[in-house]
């Protein structure tokens, strides 16, 4: 476990109530946003294997003699 992670484990642990554990959670998540911001725009499986179809279909109607 990362010091950042335990870090906020103890935050989360210390928290006197779930208002408080969810505003350490979003902090968290602003913080990975932050500093991954590439992680937005990562394709999900179902989507890169849809853009696959798509191209392979398209192919295949493109092809000499078709």
């Amino acid at each position: 476990m990362s010091v950042r992670a335990l870090y906020i484990y103890e935050q989360l642990t210390d928290a006197p109530d779930d208002k408080t554990r969810a505003r350490i959670i979003a902090e968290a998540i602003g913080q990975l946003e932050d500093r991954y911001p590439q992680l937005k725009e990562v394709a999900t499986q179902s989507q890169l294997r849809e853009t696959e179809l798509r191209l392979a279909k398209g192919h295949s109607t493109n092809a000499p003699g078709n």
